[in-house]
């Protein structure tokens, strides 16, 4: 336990995330880099508060299992911050599993369990002759079908207690918890309500309004934040240095703090081709029109994923 926290309690205040991937959402933590390799690399700016939560809560579930979803706006940066607590559980000697909720599992059942249990196939085989036939069937092992939903729980629950030890505690990570398949997070709702009874960290993320059978757990949550104005003039300064004092303004104030959005519209920015080409009689790409391109392409505040239309536009994060 001591070695697990000290590995914790060594971690640099800063850690770099790889250029995301603007269309998903999703950043690749890549540590902190050496001067050799930090150009490219980026601070995860902004988030001193959310990067000390995740460390206590790692710290914590060493002894004794903790829980805790986070919830924000499409684009605030929540699956970062899951990538960031995935890097640094997995520095300090956890396992980590991780699941992630998609529009296109979420009508496939148990599609989320497995892609928790698939990693975990020599655990499940050391259960009891009834707990692992049930994860068998579950995991499409075994021509049986999945029993009822408590006799499910608890055999995840063995599993995962089995799996976690104060010498190796496990780390649970589970995005877009709203986009779970129904029976999966009816499954992972039971669980999270017994994390305590092992060394087990379970940290999720939704967006704000969604409704999540995790949420209804009565776990703790905490809601990111937009970035203030100081982050989010750092967040742009760092990724575009040479940029006009007045465009960088601009850009933050339509940005209105979303990381996501910020980094779009800096994506939208002229470039020295684009200036040549306007020189040349094509305008350059305007990025005002991209901003309220960007505010029509997020949905509401607590409209339920399941009534997206079919076919619209993916999340922003």
């Amino acid at each position: 336990m001591s070695r697990t926290i000290s590995r914790l309690a060594g971690q640099d205040k800063w850690l770099f995330l790889s250029p995301p991937d603007l269309r998903t959402g999703s950043d690749t933590v890549t540590g902190a880099p050496s001067p050799a390799d930090a150009q490219g690399a980026f601070r995860l700016v902004g988030r001193s508060t959310e990067l000390r939560i995740v460390h206590s809560l790692l710290t914590a579930a060493v002894d004794r299992g903790a829980a805790l979803m986070l919830t924000g706006a499409a684009g605030v940066g929540k699956t970062a911050l899951l990538d960031v607590a995935a890097q640094r559980a997995a520095e300090a000697g956890f396992r980590v599993l991780r699941v992630t909720g998609s529009q296109f599992d979420r009508t496939v059942s148990f599609a989320g369990l497995h892609q928790m249990l698939q990693p975990l196939s020599e655990e499940i085989a050391a259960l009891p002759s009834r707990q692992a036939a049930t994860l068998q069937a579950v995991l499409g092992l075994s021509e049986g079908q999945p029993v009822e939903f408590i006799a499910i729980a608890s055999a995840v629950h063995a599993v995962l207690s089995q799996t976690a030890t104060r010498a190796r505690p496990l780390a649970l990570i589970i995005d877009d918890a709203a986009w779970l398949d129904r029976p999966s997070a009816m499954v992972l709702g039971i669980v999270s309500r017994y994390v305590r009874a092992g060394s087990i960290a379970l940290l999720a993320a939704s967006r704000s309004g969604d409704e999540s059978l995790l949420s209804g757990t009565g776990m703790a949550t905490h809601e990111i934040q937009p970035l203030d104005g100081s982050a989010a003039t750092a967040l742009v300064a760092e990724r575009f240095p040479a940029l006009a004092p007045r465009v960088r303004r601009r850009l933050v104030a339509e940005a209105c703090g979303n990381p996501l959005a910020l980094l779009e519209l800096l994506s939208t920015q002229p470039t020295a081709a684009d200036r040549a080409a306007h020189t040349a009689g094509r305008p350059p790409p305007d990025g005002a029109a991209q901003a309220d391109l960007l505010r029509r392409r997020q949905r509401p505040p607590g409209r339920h994923p399941q009534t997206a239309p079919a076919g619209g536009p993916g999340r922003l994060g």
